[in-house]
């Protein structure tokens, strides 16, 4: 893909073909409506870091380039792999499809840290505030669920789906996993631009029997860490 990139005929069609306004393929550009829409999320070469965390079109105002361009630039240096967070969701949509009662709950991030080797680029803030963003934003805030439901989203119904017999309910026999937060302060605060941030509101969990948060402490050697 990369050695195509370099083509300027290839090149021509795919920014023909990715501005047709009625694709019969998923144009996430056209999704996006704009690459101001696109954020760059995880770069590995030293040469475009500088650009982590920008939206394509400033990224390619300060490299002095036209956003195709840039954008062609910088996957052919990278091999074609490029992290991106697309702005392309609807409120509306993810509230609907919230209260339906087969949806459960899940960031669909990965294991970060805010410090370590586990710091990296400028990614979605869903590995942070995924949790603590729908108790306190979606259940407080604005009712979309109550508490109820959106606790069982994030437990019973995600093991019953993934077909976990062990866990997902607090129940005698059952490992003991357990978050203990507070309805009235649980609150994501992971974001765009600053997405390395912990949330607030959660002073305990317990896996497996053992607790390995404490008022915000981590607890060395504990099972999940």
């Amino acid at each position: 893909m990369a050695e195509r990139l370099k083509d300027p005929a290839t090149r021509a069609r795919i920014r023909q073909e990715m501005d047709d306004p009625h694709p019969t393929w998923e144009n996430r550009l056209i999704s996006a409506g704009t690459w101001h829409n696109v954020q760059l999320a995880s770069i590995r070469q030293p040469a475009y870091k500088k650009f982590e965390g920008m939206r394509v079109d400033e990224a390619a105002k300060a490299a002095g380039k036209e956003a195709y361009d840039f954008v062609f630039e910088i996957l052919i240096a990278h091999n074609g792999n490029v992290g991106c967070v697309w702005f392309i969701i609807d409120e509306n949509d993810l509230k609907l499809a919230m209260q339906q009662p087969w949806v459960s709950v899940g960031s669909d991030g990965s294991a970060l840290a805010i410090s370590g080797p586990l710091r990296s680029g400028v990614p979605h803030p869903r590995n942070f505030g995924t949790f603590p963003r729908v108790l306190g934003k979606y259940v407080r805030e604005e009712h979309v669920l109550s508490l109820e439901q959106a606790v069982h989203k994030m437990s019973g119904l995600t093991a019953s789906q993934l077909h976990i017999t062990d866990r997902g309910l607090i129940k005698e026999g059952l490992a003991a996993d357990l978050v203990i937060f507070d309805p009235a302060s649980v609150a994501d605060r992971a974001t765009f631009t600053d997405p390395f941030q912990y949330p607030v509101g959660i002073p305990t969990v317990i896996v497996n029997g053992r607790v390995v948060l404490d008022e915000a402490a981590t607890r060395a050697n504990g099972p999940g860490l």
